[in-house]
């Protein structure tokens, strides 16, 4: 269950930056709309460091996998409710 939680977080990260480097390089927009993208892009990612740091030094100690797949699995949950909700 380790590597799961290892390949959860690396995977959300990797699309995190991907996400960043495809606003920064090649997006049609102001510099304005960029740099809002940019910044609620970060924020997010801040959060997704607050979250997976835990998941990340939990997920060695086999008594605190659960709890550190759950931690894993938080943003997925939360953007499949976001979609549900629309």
């Amino acid at each position: 269950m380790r590597n799961a939680i290892y390949v959860l977080v690396g995977v959300q990260v990797a699309i995190l930056v991907f996400a960043l480097i495809s606003t920064s390089a090649s997006s049609g927009m102001d510099a304005a709309g960029r740099g809002m993208a940019e910044g609620l892009l970060v924020a997010g990612g801040i959060a997704m460091a607050v979250i997976f740091l835990p998941a990340v030094l939990l997920a060695g100690n086999p008594r605190w996998q659960k709890l550190a797949l759950g931690l894993a699995l938080l943003f997925p949950a939360l953007i499949l409710l976001y979609l549900a909700a629309l």
